[in-house]
């Protein structure tokens, strides 16, 4: 989830390289409603995004009995003190920082491939 189409385009070939096939949202609204839909096995998801910010919507994943447990990793350039650390108090399990190094995001998002 990303407002950046280039950014999008990045992160899925990365996913898809990975063994995912991603989905697809541009802004806060429409990765809460695919999320409730779809119910991926994992969400990268901007800090910033049109329609409410990243921890809010990570909020609302974790509220919600069918995206409670969905893995979300945070996506971000910014590098202000302590926004990681919110992500993580909230139920983010990592921290992507921008510009991605797609080597690294790739070992990252490895472990939340389904297995079979």
């Amino acid at each position: 989830m990303d407002d950046d189409p280039a950014m999008v385009r990045l992160l899925s070939a990365i996913l898809e390289r990975a063994g995912f096939q991603p989905l697809v949202a541009y802004d806060a609204v429409q990765g809460f409603a695919l999320a409730v839909r779809e119910r991926p096995c994992l969400v990268l998801l901007d800090l910033h995004l049109p329609g409410g910010g990243g921890i809010s919507l990570l909020e609302r994943y974790r509220m919600l009995k069918g995206t409670r447990n969905i893995p979300v990793l945070m996506v971000t350039a910014d590098r202000a003190h302590g926004l990681a650390e919110a992500a993580l108090a909230k139920g983010a399990q990592g921290f992507v920082l921008k510009p991605v190094d797609p080597a690294a995001l790739e070992a990252m998002v490895r472990p939340f491939l389904p297995s079979g």
